[in-house]
């Protein structure tokens, strides 16, 4: 699995389109922008195809502090909520996820910490 910075996405989109890295990184700035400001106006965003974005509110309610196991009142506010639009769920699910290399490198990370956890 590879991480995609916006940079990268801004490499792609350059080369894809020949278009010059300033002038694209300049159109991915403003779809930012353009998408941020939407949220702001609690207006929603559909990209056919793609996803829609849209602010949910969240009603006040009483959690739990897990360490503690004392109730809190979680305050009332809002996020944002994305969902996958029919082209892109149809991407993520034909997607080849090598599932032996994703446990191997589990198995890894969990080795590695065992031995800098034995050094301390």
């Amino acid at each position: 699995m590879t991480v995609l910075g916006k940079q990268d996405i801004v490499d792609r989109i350059s080369e894809n389109t020949n278009l010059p890295k300033v002038k694209t990184a300049a159109v991915v700035n403003e779809f930012i922008k353009v998408i941020t400001h939407a949220m702001e106006c609690n207006d929603r965003v559909t990209i056919m195809g793609f996803g829609s974005w849209k602010v949910q509110h969240v009603a006040e309610r009483v959690g739990r502090n897990p360490s503690t196991n004392e109730s809190i009142t979680i305050p009332e506010h809002n996020r944002v909520n994305f969902k996958a639009g029919k082209t892109l769920k149809l991407a993520a699910e034909t997607s080849k996820i090598d599932t032996k290399k994703t446990r191997k490198t589990k198995q890894a990370a969990k080795t590695k910490a065992k031995a800098k956890k034995a050094k301390s």
